[in-house]
């Protein structure tokens, strides 16, 4: 069972472990743009498995972003389902599109995100990466 839950002190110590792995930093490059609104751990089981986050937060849309820290976890729908929940926190608190971005080479993450209905609406580089730019709108069924 997947829940997403409010960050607490403890998690952070596991980010930083998962953030020392090579190929999980490679999926997730920095973007100082961002200034985070909420973040949420993501649990399977009571144990923490990755973050969640709404950022750039407006009075109608807001850009969203997951990240599963715990590789064991990948392929099992874990991520797919935290995003269907986060999305349908923000939907419930009356926003009315929500949107990210994940690097062309995210196969895992652009699969999650078309399950969750989001679509593709274009791509950015930014400091040497290639995004594909997707988006969700709340009348879009989940």
């Amino acid at each position: 069972m997947v829940t997403i839950r409010e960050v607490a002190p403890g998690d952070m110590g596991r980010w930083r472990e998962w953030m020392q792995d090579h190929e999980l930093q490679q999926l997730v490059p920095p973007d100082p743009s961002l200034m985070s609104y909420a973040e949420f751990a993501i649990e399977v089981d009571s144990k923490l498995i990755g973050f969640c986050n709404i950022a750039d937060l407006t009075s109608d849309q807001a850009e969203l972003g997951i990240w599963i820290g715990d590789k064991s976890c990948w392929g099992k729908g874990h991520g797919t389902e935290a995003m269907k929940q986060l999305v349908a926190f923000c939907f419930s608190k009356g926003l009315k599109r929500v949107y990210l971005k994940t690097l062309w080479s995210n196969s895992r993450a652009i699969r999650c995100y078309e399950k969750c209905g989001f679509t593709r609406y274009g791509t950015q580089s930014q400091d040497g990466h290639s995004w594909v730019l997707m988006e969700l709108y709340n009348n879009d069924a989940l």
